[in-house]
């Protein structure tokens, strides 16, 4: 068993590594949306989309530069089979999609993940794949998030209704080409009777952070982070992201992209998508090693330097 990620909420902190969140115009102007996923450049993103009656598609749309208005969304057909598709995961290199279908032939339950792949940023995507039995069962599995490396995923596994909230499951690989190892449950203690309550897995794109939701102090589905100080070290204790992104709403879905930057859905009425700019974690006062974390390294440095007699 691999060391476990503590998802226990602890006390948000007192200070934000966010600004006040605001409604972007990624949207295809029709249902709920939520669940975002942009290319490393930040041109490119991928939604879900859900009309009702239990269709959830996946959507896409384009801008010419980061500060260009969203364009062209439109359904991504290869995927959709008018079903259910949702949490969809661009890759660092834009060239491999991974989302959850429960629509598809030759899945090996009820969501399975699935993957479509392209030869370059301008190529049509193919017909997707199955991850495989390694990954998937004859339960749900969905909300899938890759290291940039593409050697590490988590996801919510093996739960029998909606995957939210759920165990994350975490699995690896030395090489792309290598086969995925058998994914392990991600639970505060190990024991199979706590199931962690966590959803919505979503590294960062060092992989040192993942972001998660789950029933916090704020409202009934807050933003929380875990950390941890490399990519072969144990996650720290689930905190809660706190205001201004958590709320007494249901904020949901909350996805880190390329900038640092969170975004989110936000039920109030209805369903849909903000974004939290991120701030410099440089100007926090006391992080002696810039992780962003006021954290109990940051007191032994800071009693080390009174030690010292270093101002």
């Amino acid at each position: 068993m691999i060391p476990v990620v503590a998802m226990l909420a602890s006390p948000a902190p007192a200070w934000s590594q966010f600004k006040e969140p605001e409604l972007t115009d990624l949207t295809a102007n029709r249902g709920l949306e939520w669940g975002a996923t942009l290319s490393s450049d930040m041109l490119e993103a991928y939604w879900v989309v859900s009309e009702g009656n239990n269709q959830w598609d996946v959507w896409e749309a384009h801008r010419e530069s980061i500060d260009a208005p969203w364009e062209d969304a439109e359904p991504l057909d290869i995927v959709n089979t008018g079903k259910l598709e949702s949490s969809p995961h661009l890759s660092n290199d834009g060239l491999t999609l991974t989302f959850a279908s429960q629509g598809r032939d030759g899945g090996y339950g009820g969501l399975d993940l699935w993957q479509t792949y392209r030869a370059s940023r301008d190529a049509p995507w193919k017909e997707p794949v199955n991850m495989g039995p390694t990954i998937n069962t004859r339960r749900n599995e969905a909300n899938a998030t890759f290291t940039t490396d593409g050697l590490e995923v988590i996801f919510n596994g093996g739960c029998i209704g909606p995957c939210s909230p759920s165990r994350l499951r975490r699995s690896t690989r030395d090489t792309l080409a290598d086969e995925w190892t058998t994914p392990e449950e991600m639970t505060p203690s190990g024991r199979g009777d706590e199931v962690g309550s966590a959803a919505h897995p979503s590294l960062s794109p060092v992989g040192l952070s993942l972001y998660f939701n789950k029933t916090g102090s704020f409202g009934n589905w807050d933003g929380f982070v875990s950390k941890r100080p490399s990519l072969d070290a144990t996650f720290g204790p689930g905190e809660n992201v706190g205001a201004p992104v958590s709320t007494n709403e249901r904020d949901t879905c909350v996805r880190v992209a390329p900038d640092g930057s969170l975004y989110f859905g936000r039920w109030s009425g209805s369903l849909r998508i903000l974004r939290a700019e991120a701030e410099s974690v440089t100007s926090l006062f006391g992080d002696f090693d810039a992780n962003g974390v006021l954290d109990i390294s940051d007191i032994d440095d800071l009693l080390g330097r009174v030690a010292a007699g270093d101002n």
